[in-house]
């Protein structure tokens, strides 16, 4: 599906849940990706947090202080690495230490292979791995404590 330019237009959650889910997250039934979100951003302890036309849906793991999370986009591709980078600005000043998300598109791995070097000014390191046997990826970033 066609990207959304947040700078003109902002959509809601559901419309960037239903193309994100296909655009990022490799849904191919609209329907039954929504269903998942929706289920998925419900959850008790489910932090949803909206930068542009991205959402990004997160849980935190043991700890407050890591967080595993999702990404439905729907933004452009440079408005996509601006809002990856705002949320990881918006973790860091939420005491979040680690944030980990998985992903199966291009856009996304190019996103975070970007910000890899570009958040290095900030403290935060960024690994990336592929999974074995599959065409999907895993971003790992440590954040360091506001003002570190």
């Amino acid at each position: 599906m066609a990207a959304v330019d947040s700078k003109k237009k902002l959509l809601g959650s559901v419309e960037i849940i239903a193309q994100g889910a296909i655009n990022t997250r490799g849904e191919l039934d609209k329907a039954k990706a929504v269903t998942r979100a929706g289920i998925e951003v419900s959850q008790p302890n489910a932090n949803v947090v909206q930068a542009g036309n991205t959402i990004f849906a997160s849980y935190p793991n043991d700890t407050q202080d890591t967080m595993i999370g999702n990404i439905y986009n729907a933004d452009t591709p440079n408005n996509y690495a601006k809002n990856v980078a705002k949320y990881l600005h918006y973790l860091r000043k939420s005491g979040v230490s680690r944030y980990m998300t998985g992903f199966d598109d291009q856009l996304t791995l190019n996103v975070f292979k970007a910000l890899q070097s570009a958040m290095k000014r900030s403290g935060m390191q960024i690994g990336i791995r592929k999974v074995a046997d599959r065409q999907a990826y895993r971003a790992f970033v440590r954040i360091p404590k506001k003002g570190a």
